[in-house]
């Protein structure tokens, strides 16, 4: 989701996700803030590690959340 500075997607960036899903821009733009309310929760870099990802789920540590993260992480970089 970028690097941080951003202040919010673009409006072709929220209409492609439109154009691409069920959501309509208003849902796409609420589920954006969403997502940048979690990748704040320990560092402002625009991004959701596992740290953040598990926090934001409740979950102790665990392999359970571990596996999880490596679902969404599809590059495996340690970020969502």
């Amino acid at each position: 989701m970028g690097n941080g500075t951003s202040t919010g997607p673009a409006l072709t960036d929220a209409q492609t996700h439109v154009d691409a899903t069920h959501f309509d821009e208003q849902e796409v733009l609420a589920l954006f803030e969403h997502f940048k309310s979690i990748a704040t929760i320990h560092a402002d870099d625009g991004v959701i590690d596992r740290r953040e990802f598990q926090t934001a789920l409740g979950f102790k540590e665990s392999l359970f959340v571990d596996r999880m993260f490596q679902l969404f992480d599809l590059d495996q970089d340690g970020a969502i």
